[in-house]
């Protein structure tokens, strides 16, 4: 099985090594002005991107918080479901506290890095 396996690989390179054509190199400074890339700097590229990623896992820590909720409501007496439901609603809620964590010490250091750099 282990040489059928290997073979299929060395089968799959081969095949992309045959047809593999030449590529163009591009920079950020060739393809700017048609992606809007080379007058965005880099700042706040980065404080957008991390506020919509503490965004989107605060936003699903509270749908887990909700599923959990609808879990327990749903479990009708059941022990194992009402254990589960606690576990759900217990770990959304250390990442609903790591979120707002993260947030205050990003919107923190954003203060400061805004005050020192201007």
């Amino acid at each position: 099985m282990r040489n059928k396996i290997s073979g299929l690989f060395s089968l799959t390179f081969l095949a992309f090594g045959l047809i593999a054509k030449p590529v163009w190199a591009f920079t950020i400074e060739d393809l700017g002005p048609q992606t809007g890339l080379a007058a965005t700097e880099l700042k706040p590229l980065l404080i957008n991107a991390i506020s919509f990623v503490l965004g989107l896992i605060g936003l699903i820590s509270v749908i887990m918080v909700i599923y959990g909720g609808a879990v327990w409501l749903t479990a009708s007496g059941n022990e194992d479901r009402l254990e589960h439901a606690k576990k759900i609603i217990s770990g959304a809620v250390v990442g609903v506290f790591l979120v707002l964590t993260s947030w205050a010490l990003f919107s923190t250091v954003l203060k400061g890095v805004v005050q020192v750099t201007g």
